[in-house]
């Protein structure tokens, strides 16, 4: 799924930048979780939205703003696992 700068929400619904209608509905409608591309330092953060339900990184859960690393798992919901995969960062950017 494409990301854009800034900040990108994620959610079920179609308002959102990154939507997942998979049918898990664990999952928020409406910002379930933020994703940010930082074009300054070249990195990319997650953070918790405004759902009840948690997002983890791996097994842990993101309580605060934390840096995602190429290959991490992304879980949202009971079911939907997400691999992060950057196309940009410290060795190149789209600028």
């Amino acid at each position: 799924m494409p990301l854009g700068y800034g900040m990108n929400q994620i959610g079920r619904e179609a308002g959102n930048r990154v939507v997942l209608p998979f049918g898990d509905p664990q999952i928020s409608r409406v910002k379930h979780a933020t994703l940010t591309y930082d074009p300054r330092g070249k990195k990319f953060f997650i953070q918790h939205g405004e759902s009840s339900n948690l997002t983890y990184v791996g097994d842990m859960p993101v309580l605060s703003p934390m840096e995602l690393k190429s290959g991490e798992l992304i879980r949202l919901g009971d079911t939907t696992v997400l691999k992060f995969i950057p196309l940009c960062g410290d060795g190149f950017n789209w600028d």
